[in-house]
């Protein structure tokens, strides 16, 4: 696990936090148009730093790429490792730290046990608000799958499931298109976002966008915090979680403001 302390600056209309963070799984980043693909999401969502998996690319090239894009980017190689999670302290203006955990999760089942014991080992190890995001390669609801044949069916990983509950995480639920992995006519939801209690108390509001795959099997995950002033307001929307009312500071919390 890599940790990396990320200082996100209050944005121009004085919120205390940016617009966005993203996380991609993205074969193609050595693409010629792949920089100018990245500064146009980056000026589309206010994006303040930008996390690219199975780039394929590293070293000087790695280096000349992620330069062009404009903003702090974290290229990492599926051929390095078998399981990767980047660890990131995140300080956004007036706000207290958190923690963004960015999760590459083997395909093969037997190789992910370790993912769901590491993420516990974390849970149990931390005393701040959080966040986890990008793929699980492991959907939580069978509903979260569409097509395919039955030879390739499969449901609801209830190790997930499992290391969910463990670890009191609340998904941030998504907008735009239900799934975040294509392969000929089966879509999966394999790519998404949970926090805790902590953390969904400073971001009440915090949601998940799916951006178009663009000819890539996974598509690019954007993380739109609380107080985002570029987004429109008449999208935003307030959802309580009941177990809010559990957590010792609700009420200060409540009164407070």
């Amino acid at each position: 696990m890599e940790d990396v302390v990320a200082h996100s600056s209050s944005d121009e209309h004085g919120g205390v936090c940016p617009g966005s963070r993203m996380a991609w799984n993205c074969r193609g980043a050595g693409g010629k148009a792949f920089s100018t693909l990245i500064r146009d999401i980056k000026k589309e969502f206010n994006a303040s730093f930008c996390i690219l998996l199975e780039t394929h690319i590293s070293g000087q090239r790695g280096e000349a790429v992620w330069k062009k894009m404009g903003l702090m980017v974290i290229l990492l190689r599926k051929q390095e490792v078998n399981l990767v999670m980047v660890h990131i302290k995140v300080k956004s203006g007036s706000l207290p730290y958190w923690l963004l955990t960015v999760i590459y999760g083997n395909p093969q089942r037997i190789n992910r046990n370790y993912l769901w014991d590491d993420i516990r080992l974390i849970h149990n190890e931390i005393n701040l608000p959080w966040c986890l995001i990008r793929d699980f390669n492991a959907m939580l609801h069978d509903h979260e799958r569409h097509g395919g044949s039955n030879s390739n069916r499969r449901g609801a990983c209830p190790d997930f499931q499992d290391c969910v509950s463990d670890c009191g995480l609340f998904d941030l639920g998504y907008s735009r298109w239900p799934f975040t992995w294509k392969r000929g006519n089966l879509v999966e939801r394999l790519d998404c976002g949970q926090s805790n209690l902590d953390w969904q108390i400073i971001f009440p509001t915090a949601h998940i966008k799916h951006l178009p795959s663009l000819k890539l099997d996974h598509s690019p995950l954007c993380l739109h915090l609380a107080n985002d002033r570029q987004e429109n307001k008449q999208r935003r929307f307030f959802r309580f979680q009941a177990a809010w009312l559990s957590h010792l500071n609700f009420t200060h919390m409540v009164n407070s403001n």
